[in-house]
């Protein structure tokens, strides 16, 4: 291995020591698991002194991804239905996952990169329990493979400038991504990798896997085969990416351990669409219940694409309810709910504009006891109230005859910190501050590497000066500056619902009105890498007949590019999942 210099070991020191510390029960948890005397009452002990492991352990386990024939209550019960290993497991990647930096400006794909961490951790494991039976305990070769290339999460949080040219020449040069990290930055992902993993107290032969992955002249070990082997599949499967645009030539692994080659080595995992299932996890779920702008336009002539004002439902993998605005069509939404009761709820307003919040009164669970239902929202600075007010105002017994103390469900307020991420079980939800008359929150839903950006009311920033006004270089700075954190705040999304009242020709009118158009939220989506783009908020006097030509005229002068993403015209009852 390469010998660093002092001045590279102190950034990379100084880089590992402002990652967050691995968990004490998560730890306490791998040191149990790896004696063979291990009860699992001892195991229970430890996850259950961790009231929010065990919080999230439940909620997982109790998701629709295992279906389990009952609903589990317990710890105890969780080891009894999966054993000691998935519950392990469990914890060990519900930790990790929660130490990635949720944005970063290195054009690094976080969540693909965590779809190829978690498929390649359950390839080791697989290859482990076949290859290297007797020889290397599978859970390992899972922790291995989990946490192998995590130094690029360090890199791409805490060294972005550095980590970014390394992708970039990476691509340009076609040369592995360690060999451009070692040029740029004076040592690779392997190295970091295992000072963290030294940070957090592993084993030895953990610390020396992860930096030996890409050393070809390393100690050779079981473990370090199937992890190797492991990463190439998952590479050359397209399972997730790890930023690395080179392909190894097979096997960097030892040949001896796996037979041939690297297919007959895929061809004995089985059902790899399962193993890639395993590392997705379940589905994220959006529904449009509302897609109107500024007033309800019920009618024939807004049959197809619906009346109804802004609200959206967003399902976690979890089944986590998140509810983005509370327009006239959360009461539709409301009807559903039903059979889920008691509940909780987590609404989350854009803003406190009339059609983003005139159905809050009328959401049902808000009058059914055992209900809890949280409304999250902004402080607002001309009232100097937070959240609360949003209710309060609405519930005035001279405008709505029942008032919040006669409501049965519990209510709590939550008044956001902007881009501060708010957990919401196994979801984390992060406002961003976007241009409106009123403070109107962004909020980006990220849950297990999927993530979903609701723009609510956006204009583009403009230059309220011209070219040859003395002001006009030092505004648009300001709105370059401002445009960069917007746009590092939705990098990789798979989903951009956006808001696209007008047209182009249409906006000169409306400048200053705080709505995008249609060309603008679709460029934002190309800019940012979204996947999809959803284009809501549609003008209410815009019928759906001329939604759909104004629409069509809108794709013919931007016809999809290679890269690009889907756009799609938002429509009451339009699902998503993904």
């Amino acid at each position: 291995m390469t010998e660093l210099n002092l001045e590279v070991q102190r950034k990379l020191g100084v880089a590992v020591e402002r990652m967050p510390a691995f968990p004490q029960s998560v730890q306490k948890i791998l040191e149990l698991t790896r004696n063979i005397n291990c009860l699992p009452k001892d195991l229970v002990n430890i996850i259950e002194k961790d009231p929010v492991m065990t919080m999230k352990i439940l909620r997982v386990i109790n998701s629709a991804y295992y279906s389990l024939p009952s609903k589990i209550t317990s710890v105890s019960q969780s080891v009894v239905y999966l054993g000691l290993n998935t519950i392990k497991n469990l914890a060990l990647s519900i930790a990790a996952v929660g130490m990635l930096p949720r944005f970063n400006t290195s054009g690094f794909d976080i969540q693909r990169y965590l779809l190829h961490s978690l498929a390649t951790a359950t390839v080791s494991r697989q290859l482990c329990g076949t290859y290297a039976k007797g020889q290397v305990d599978p859970g390992d070769g899972y922790i291995a493979g989990l946490l192998h290339d995590f130094g690029k999460a360090v890199f791409a949080q805490f060294m972005a400038n550095e980590f970014s040219k390394s992708l970039a020449i990476s691509v340009d040069r076609n040369i592995p991504l360690h060999e451009a990290e070692l040029e740029v930055i004076g040592a690779n992902h392997a190295v970091v990798g295992s000072m963290l993993a030294t940070k957090w107290q592993f084993p030895a032969h953990l610390i020396d896997c992860i930096r030996d992955h890409h050393a070809p002249d390393a100690e050779p070990s079981a473990l370090l085969d199937c992890v190797r082997m492991a990463d190439q599949i998952c590479r050359k499967l397209n399972f997730g990416d790890a930023g690395n645009a080179w392909r190894d030539e097979e096997p960097l692994a030892a040949p001896e351990r796996f037979g041939a080659s690297m297919d007959d080595a895929i061809a004995s995992l089985g059902n790899l669409e399962k193993i890639v299932s395993d590392a997705r996890g379940k589905e994220v779920k959006v529904r449009f219940w509302g897609v109107r702008g500024s007033i309800a336009s019920p009618g024939p002539r807004t049959v197809r694409y619906g009346g109804n004002t802004t609200c959206i439902e967003v399902r976690s993998d979890g089944n986590e309810l998140i509810v983005l605005d509370g327009g006239t069509g959360i009461f539709q939404l409301a009807q559903t709910l039903f059979k889920e009761m008691p509940l909780t709820a987590h609404i989350f307003i854009t803003h406190t504009h009339w059609d983003h919040i005139q159905g809050l009164p009328f959401f049902i669970p808000l009058f059914v006891p055992g209900n809890l239902v949280r409304i999250h929202g902004a402080y607002d600075i001309v009232s100097g109230s937070g959240i609360e007010q949003v209710m309060d105002v609405q519930l005035q017994y001279s405008y709505f005859p029942v008032r919040e103390a006669e409501m049965k469900a519990r209510i709590e307020y939550e008044t956001l910190t902007v881009g501060e991420p708010f957990a919401v079980g196994d979801a984390t939800v992060t406002s961003v501050l976007l241009n409106h008359p009123v403070i109107n929150l962004g909020y980006r839903v990220d849950c297990n590497g999927k993530s979903v950006f609701f723009t609510g009311d956006h204009e583009p920033y403009q230059n309220i000066y011209e070219p040859t006004d003395p002001e006009y270089e030092e505004f648009q700075r300001i709105i370059d500056e401002k445009d960069r954190s917007i746009a590092d705040a939705l990098r990789g999304v798979d989903v951009l619902i956006a808001d696209c009242s007008y047209t182009d020709a249409e906006y000169p009118a409306k400048r200053g009105w705080g709505h995008g158009t249609f060309d603008s939220s679709i460029a934002l989506g190309k800019r940012v890498g979204a996947k999809k783009v959803i284009c809501t908020h549609h003008e209410p006097t815009r019928f759906d007949d001329d939604l759909e030509r104004v629409f069509a005229e809108v794709m013919a002068r931007n016809p999809r590019g290679e890269g690009d993403p889907e756009v799609i015209l938002a429509r009451e009852g339009l699902e998503l999942e993904f």
